[in-house]
């Protein structure tokens, strides 16, 4: 409201010029001007509740905690099929997007926000910690993050990748309370020149020819890191069945890595899209430049230089699952890792507020915890129907059915041989072969012979028997 009226006081101004000149100077008539336009580009919206969660978010960086996703998420086909962001297919994004533009300029006034660079960043816009939060202009609860937040989600991949780290909630806020939310078509395009300027980006390009955006993303520095990211809006087809931004990070021998913030286990097995012989591995999706061309329906691309690219990353990472080193005695009941049972039929919930989507379990199922939530709360897996869920500590049987012993959590260590790892937890599917004296750090002890852990020479996470340690 407060922009509308300066845009017509600036109005008044102006035709008040055009009858008024003999009395007023074109100089101070211009110094109006332009102090009027200073007002209308003065300042964006930044809500206490988004200055909050910036702040949060500086503060779990500089406690070296990854704010980034690890989960894969629940869903289906059929859910992927009413999650959809219908902004990413307008074939115009100023004109038929509500008439959204963006014409001002708010250079490096949002690197403020911005918490310690972690490297390259993967967000999903279901995980659990937003999942259900709103999305909305118009306060339609049906409007959530997982339903039609790719668009801030995709922002804050790219953001977090080049400049600093910034969550999903806090660009989607101020996507919403500035304007680049539409009440019915997601999210603008115009938000993401909005968001090149806003964190400053030394290089920002926006094209619809695929050749010209593979021309930036192919390009990479000395140590091999890729000097561009890119936003692509995609239309129903490989990624999604409506509309969807994904972050394409790399391009290696004509394979594009993909940052995909609807994920889910199982997403490109069905059969319209097993043709275009995706590859997921971990987080990232690699398809070939040739099958992206073909399958992906793509529509629009916006080009964000890496700006971090000579920075030395500290990629030490906080485990948030252990306890303070003034403590002796640890907080919870149970143990990551340890196998129980549970003692009744107990209902387990898809969010870790115990809310929504909740699935029934019969007594005795065995659940592994994989983390621990809260001090009654653990994020556990099933391994009978391969799910992942929340479930209160109170429902265990007091009886362990394995262990995990001699916690080795945040430990370094150096592969003894030549090593196979594994994409899953229940090793097999997917597996990478590492040579003798790799190093890496464990996250998870997640059985008593398996640990979750990250190899840093490649940026990868995966599950290793712990016998192959020297």
């Amino acid at each position: 409201m407060k922009r509308k009226i300066l845009i017509l006081l600036t109005c008044i101004v102006v035709v008040a010029s055009v009858f008024c000149t003999i009395f007023v100077k074109d100089e101070k008539i211009n110094n109006v001007l332009n102090n009027i336009q200073d007002k209308l580009i003065q300042e964006i919206i930044v809500s206490e509740e988004t200055q909050q969660i910036a702040d949060e978010t500086k503060q779990a960086t500089e406690n070296k905690e990854n704010v980034s996703t690890v989960e894969l998420i629940e869903s289906s086909e059929q859910e992927e099929q009413l999650v959809t962001d219908e902004g990413a297919i307008e074939t115009d994004g100023v004109v038929e997007q509500e008439n959204i533009s963006y014409n001002g300029d708010f250079t490096g006034k949002g690197n403020n926000l911005l918490g310690e660079y972690q490297g390259l960043t993967y967000y999903s816009q279901a995980d659990t910690r937003w999942a259900n939060i709103m999305y909305s202009s118009t306060n339609n609860t049906s409007q959530t993050m997982k339903s039609s937040a790719c668009g801030p989600t995709a922002g804050a991949m790219v953001v977090s990748s080049s400049k600093g780290a910034i969550l999903p909630t806090t660009l989607a806020n101020i996507a919403v309370d500035n304007g680049y939310r539409t009440a019915n078509n997601g999210t603008a395009w115009a938000f993401f020149p909005f968001i090149a300027d806003y964190f400053d980006f030394n290089e920002y390009h926006s094209t619809s020819n695929f050749d010209k955006m593979l021309s930036y993303l192919t390009q990479k520095d000395s140590k091999g890191n890729s000097k561009y990211f890119v936003i692509a809006s995609c239309g129903s087809g490989l990624f999604t069945s409506g509309g969807h931004y994904i972050v394409l990070v790399a391009d290696t021998n004509n394979v594009i890595q993909v940052y995909d913030s609807y994920l889910y286990s199982g997403k490109f097995n069905t059969a319209s899209r097993r043709e275009a012989g995706v590859v997921v591995d971990g987080n990232s999706v690699y398809v070939t430049e040739e099958n992206f061309k073909k399958y992906a329906n793509y529509k629009n691309f916006w080009i964000f230089s890496n700006d971090n690219i000579d920075k030395e990353v500290d990629t030490t990472i906080k485990n948030t699952e252990t306890c303070t080193e003034t403590s002796s005695v640890s907080k919870y009941s149970t143990q990551v890792g340890n196998i129980y049972k549970l003692k009744n039929r107990t209902i387990l919930y898809a969010n870790s507020n115990m809310q929504g989507t909740y699935y029934t379990y019969l007594k005795n199922t065995c659940i592994q915890v994989l983390n621990h939530v809260t001090d009654n709360i653990d994020y556990i897996y099933i391994k009978a129907t391969n799910r992942y869920a929340y479930c209160y500590t109170s429902a265990y049987s007091s009886n362990i059915i394995s262990t995990v012993q001699n916690s080795t959590v945040n430990q370094y260590k150096k592969l003894k041989s030549r090593t196979i790892l594994y994409a899953n937890s229940n090793m097999r599917g997917t597996y990478y072969t590492y040579l003798a004296n790799t190093k890496v750090k464990i996250l998870k002890n997640i059985s008593s012979n398996v640990d979750y852990i990250y190899i840093e020479a490649t940026k990868r996470y995966a599950y290793c028997y712990r016998n192959a340690y020297k």
